[in-house]
């Protein structure tokens, strides 16, 4: 898996492991879509990764931004 979703297998590691969070929330979507995760799962994803990047920068975008979802679901 560490291959498919664009990012190394170490990368992974620290996503999964909470030791980083991806700059973007695509990385999260394609690693939900790989897992199966149906668009409830992926908005559960999405509004932990806001709260996970908002942490680990406070600059990071407010949870009233639009989360941008890969393939052909809206957000």
């Amino acid at each position: 898996m560490g291959q498919r979703p664009s990012v190394n297998a170490s990368t992974l590691h620290r996503y999964c492991s909470g030791a980083t969070v991806p700059e973007e929330f695509a990385v999260v979507d394609r690693l939900a879509m790989l897992c199966g995760a149906d668009e409830e799962a992926v908005g559960r994803c999405g509004e932990r990764w806001l709260a996970a990047a908002a942490q680990a920068d406070p600059q990071h975008p407010s949870p009233g931004r639009p989360l941008q979802l890969c393939g052909d679901r809206a957000p």
